[in-house]
């Protein structure tokens, strides 16, 4: 019995008869009934709707001779009860298709399956309208397919005392309408004949359906649009074939004046110069109009991000060719000030500001301050962004930054000027190449660290290259797609830096959704960075580490690989690789659980104060080493997640286990993680 919802009127629902469904699934199929018995009381008709959808939800289950009657009872409460003959539980005993010649059981049965039916012998249980939804959709593949009189009716024997039914599937599908000609009559520009030889090619010999006369229509417009007849009009005319269910289209082509643009117009641009609009457009005043040109000046304007809207009109000017163009632009904001708090499971508490406005002094040119601090540093950064480098598409962006940062075994003091040029190959595609200059002050330098190397003061100077390739579905909790990225970067004298190096990376992250909740995240990431000429050793501070929230979460913040034995604080090294599989699930709206397994290391996996070895004397001995222990001495770690998702990104706990420790070398056998983002 279900009780009366405290403040509504006075009424109790009664269930009896009820054993296939429970009285919480009866009142949850008559949610909309009791909402009206709350607002007005019980009556008649009410009982009367509710007891028809407690029909439904007995016929859904497979009862298609349930029953409900119901009485109601004055009083305080009143009493409505609803009696119930369930009838028998009936269940398809065989699913039979009748009458399809053209198209195939196995074309067919992907209809049936959908809503959990199978061709054949079965015991599906039975329900009507999941037989009269799979029918229409048969029908509607018919009709795709050109089948214009196809009819499926799903025909019902019940034997009601063994529960069973027998279904035929009962199709028509009548002749099949294929094109078979396709003629242009009216007229027909020289130089669009070719292009619409081909389109006739294309439908001649395919099946008919509505959606094919929409598509002929619309790329003979495209044709004459494109060749400067935009007021081009089109009819269409079938023509019955010589055989039943052959047809012929035959096009009348009006094309309508020839257009040039005479002036461009733009409105709406409160900010924006319109300079900048009119460098976008493909269109200018004097050229012969342009569908193709039209579509992409959209494409351009819109792609910028400066606008929530655009829309590029033909207006009358004058003369019957003349068209002004005018384009209309509703500003999205371009300035934007935000502060990110944050915390990681090394940098502790943090905090980022920053300041963005995407549209400099309306010329679509960016420019960004960013400052952030943290228990362990601070950073900041200015950067100007130019999109389309002297009206190209290339991006061009200056940023200028300096970051000071606590890291186990040093204390780094950087000041960065970048110049990188960066082009958008496709959607997912971008390379860029960067000349930076840096100037790098290292204190706290471990002990043991000047063993492995002695720059501690130097001015850097490199150029770097790189490719991405990303499809990801979302950048903060991706369920699909790729990422890729590989960069190659080289430091020499000849650039004007101080020391000089190799590096080479290289990243693979794959999102696999395995169900609607849960995806299958996989990762691995390497590196490798070797001395340049007359260089023995690489700085520390450009050295690879590996541990932490984002690589081998067993290990605290770098704490995987060489060390100083004094100390036993980690000194990098010249190459890593991490792997990763993980699998991820949302528990509700804003949580997610993880389950991962990392596998990491460092190449050479301990220092030479380590082994008992003097310092390196000459780079084909670091050379030598890195690559003799690249693929060796992973470490592992297995854990699991929980994930809080904020705008920002989610806020994570991470607990990871060592599960073979090295006790030699101080490894501790579990670590804990707290920080906002996934690892990858």
């Amino acid at each position: 019995m279900l009780p009366l919802l405290p403040g509504v009127r006075s009424y109790r629902l009664d269930f009896q008869g009820n054993e296939r469904l429970s009285t919480w699934q009866l009142g949850e199929a008559i949610q909309e009934e009791r909402a009206d018995l709350d607002r007005q009381g019980p009556s008649a008709a009410i009982a009367d709707d509710a007891a028809f959808q407690i029909e439904l939800a007995y016929r859904r289950a497979g009862h298609p001779f349930a029953e409900v009657h119901y009485a109601i009872e004055a009083g305080q409460p009143a009493v409505i009860t609803f009696r119930i003959n369930e009838g028998p539980l009936v269940r398809i005993r065989d699913l039979r298709l009748v009458g399809n010649r053209d198209v195939t059981a196995e074309e067919l049965a992907p209809f049936l399956k959908a809503h959990g039916l199978t061709i054949g012998p079965g015991t599906a249980i039975f329900e009507q309208a999941g037989l009269e939804a799979a029918a229409s959709e048969m029908r509607d593949f018919y009709l795709g397919e050109g089948f214009r009189q196809a009819r499926v009716r799903p025909h019902v024997e019940i034997d009601r005392g063994a529960g069973a039914a027998v279904v035929e599937m009962a199709i028509e599908e009548g002749s099949r309408a294929m094109i078979r000609e396709v003629r242009f009559a009216g007229e027909v520009l020289p130089d669009a004949a070719a292009p619409l030889a081909q389109l006739a090619a294309e439908i001649t010999d395919t099946a008919y359906v509505v959606r094919k006369r929409l598509l002929l229509r619309s790329r003979v417009l495209q044709v004459y649009g494109e060749r400067g007849y935009p007021e081009a009009s089109v009819a269409i005319e079938e023509v019955a074939g010589a055989e039943p269910g052959d047809l012929g289209l035959v096009v009348q082509i009006t094309p309508g004046p020839w257009v040039r643009i005479s002036e461009v117009v733009i409105t709406g641009n409160d900010k924006t110069r319109d300079d900048f609009i009119r460098s976008r457009l493909q269109l200018q005043p004097g050229q012969a109009f342009d569908l193709a040109a039209r579509r992409g000046s959209f494409h351009e304007l819109y792609s910028t991000g400066l606008f929530s809207e655009v829309a590029l009109d033909l207006e009358p000017d004058g003369a019957r060719e003349a068209r002004r163009l005018t384009v209309r632009v509703t500003e999205a904001p371009s300035r934007e000030l935000f502060v990110e708090p944050g915390w990681g499971s090394y940098e502790l508490a943090r905090l980022g500001l920053g300041y963005t406005d995407r549209n400099l002094q309306g010329s679509g040119r960016v420019f960004q301050a960013e400052g952030g601090v943290s228990v362990k540093g601070e950073r900041l950064q200015l950067a100007f962004t130019d999109p389309w480098l002297l009206g190209s598409d290339l991006t061009a962006s200056l940023p200028v930054s300096y970051r000071r940062r606590e890291e186990p075994s040093f204390t780094r003091r950087e000041a960065i000027v970048t110049a990188q040029l960066s082009r958008q190959l496709s959607d997912a595609a971008t390379a860029s190449l960067a000349y930076a200059g840096s100037t790098t002050r290292i204190t706290d330098l471990a002990a043991g660290a000047t063993l492995e190397a002695s720059d501690t003061d130097y001015n850097l100077a490199s150029l770097r290259a790189q490719g991405t390739f990303d499809t990801r579905d979302d950048l903060f909790f991706p369920t699909t797609g790729w990422r890729l990225a590989m960069g190659l970067e080289t430091a020499d004298p000849l650039l004007g830096s101080q020391i000089g190096f190799v590096r080479w990376t290289a990243s693979a992250r794959h999102f696999l959704q395995l169900g609607p909740q849960s995806v299958l995240g996989l990762r691995y990431a390497t590196g490798l960075i070797l001395p340049g000429r007359g260089q023995v050793t690489i700085p520390v501070s450009e050295r690879f580490f590996n541990g932490g929230e984002g690589s081998v979460r067993s290990f605290e913040e770098s704490q995987l690989g060489p060390r100083d034995p004094a100390a036993g604080e980690p000194l990098g090294g010249n190459a890593y690789n991490v792997l990763t599989l993980e699998l991820r699930r949302r528990l509700g709206e804003s949580w997610a659980g993880s389950l991962f397994v990392d596998a990491g290391n460092i190449s050479p996996n301990r220092s030479r104060a380590e082994r008992g070895l003097p310092p390196y004397n000459d780079s084909s001995q670091v050379v030598a080493a890195t690559w003799d222990e690249y693929l060796r001495d992973f470490r592992a770690g297995i854990g699991m997640g929980l994930q809080y998702l904020l705008p920002v990104g989610p806020a994570r706990v991470d607990l990871a286990v060592n599960p073979w420790p090295d006790e030699d070398r101080g490894e501790e056998p579990y670590a804990v993680h707290l920080s906002v983002g996934m690892a990858f």
